[in-house]
């Protein structure tokens, strides 16, 4: 990770691009949404909505810090390397709830769709 603290720009585009779609926590979520939006019989437009509503909250916690750092610039430098540095250290706990919590939600899914 401290390699990439170094890193251009263009590189970090690129790599982020790349690990992100080879994630297995991005993968099991942008299936998880997929499904879910598929799942339902919605008509073209409503499809399109879920769609752009499901990029732009997947999307809030890439950009939040972003948009942080180029308005607060060097403010916000020391905050976002204490939020790295606690994501980093918890890393393993993070994924176990978040997948926990994705786990449960699709079992609830599948329980409500047999009773239903």
């Amino acid at each position: 990770m401290a390699t990439l603290d170094k890193v251009s720009p263009l590189v970090a585009l690129g790599l982020g691009a790349a690990l992100s779609g080879l994630n297995p926590k991005n993968l099991a979520l942008a299936v998880s949404g997929a499904v879910a939006i598929a799942s339902n019989e919605l008509g073209s437009a409503q499809t399109i909505t879920c769609v752009v509503v499901f990029v732009v909250i997947a999307s809030a916690l890439v950009a939040g810090p972003v948009i942080a750092f180029l308005v607060g610039g060097q403010a916000m430098a020391a905050p976002l390397n204490a939020l790295k540095t606690f994501m980093q250290d918890h890393n393993s706990a993070i994924m176990t709830v978040l997948l926990g919590v994705l786990a449960l939600s699709s079992l609830g899914q599948g329980i409500g769709g047999l009773l239903s």
